[in-house]
């Protein structure tokens, strides 16, 4: 489901951003980085 994908992609960045970022709350997240680049 989508909370997988969204823990697959936090994995995926895990080594690339600290882990305050990667894990924070999911509305940060969302509004921090957004996954319209996914899409393209």
């Amino acid at each position: 489901g989508e909370r997988m994908e969204k823990w697959v992609v936090r994995k995926a960045f895990e080594s690339y951003l600290p882990e305050s970022v990667v894990w924070r709350q999911k509305e940060q997240f969302s509004d921090g980085v957004g996954y319209s680049w996914i899409d393209t």
